[in-house]
């Protein structure tokens, strides 16, 4: 099995689970891992952003 594919099938095992991704400004998000896309994002469902610890709601 190449490298390659074994990341893939590593990452299969994350789909439609509940992910906590952070971001270098330091933002966390947490949603259910959909996939990812082909400039390698992330792509989360459900998602709820939090910045310093706090649920941000955009109003």
């Amino acid at each position: 099995m190449t490298h390659q594919k074994g990341n893939i099938l590593e990452l299969e095992g994350y789909l439609n689970q509940k992910t906590r991704v952070r971001i270098r400004d330091g933002r966390v998000f947490i949603g259910k891992f959909v996939c990812i896309d082909k400039q390698k994002n992330i792509i989360l469902s459900q998602a709820n952003e939090y910045r310093g610890g706090e649920l941000y709601l955009d109003s």
